[in-house]
């Protein structure tokens, strides 16, 4: 435990990596659960998504497991990136889909359809309660 009790704040810090990479696994895993459930799903995104995560974590481990070469940390770094844009694409993909208001029981007056995407009118209160 010599490690991180000394030195630099980022040193000390760096047990936090393992636990945030754990809680954004299981956010991503949970959108890609929420988007299969989506009857208008794109199957490449969630396959997309899956294999970059699978992919991610896999670098992690080799990462501790060969102390952390410069060029590992590099591509470690890099598929954090792509990861990153997937899961924001992935998000902002979930947030806006659009949604049938009376399919899902609910009753929206047109005053209260505020949100447009793709074309398509749905209604914010509506998609909210879906997700």
């Amino acid at each position: 435990m010599e490690d991180f009790s000394s030195g630099n704040i980022l040193l000390r810090l760096r047990f936090l990596h393992p636990v945030v990479a754990a809680i954004a696994a299981v956010y991503v895993l949970w959108l890609i659960l929420k988007s299969l459930k989506r009857p208008e799903r794109l199957w490449n995104h969630e396959v997309m998504l899956a294999g970059v995560l699978i992919g991610q974590i896999g670098l992690g481990i080799l990462n501790v497991l060969l102390l952390a070469p410069v060029w590992l940390q590099m591509v470690h770094l890099l598929i954090a990136e792509l990861l990153w844009v997937l899961v924001v694409l992935a998000s902002a993909n979930l947030l806006f889909a659009t949604v049938d208001c009376n399919s899902a029981g609910q009753n929206c007056a047109a005053a209260s359809c505020s949100l447009s995407y793709r074309g398509m009118n749905s209604c914010l209160s509506c998609h909210l309660s879906t997700l």
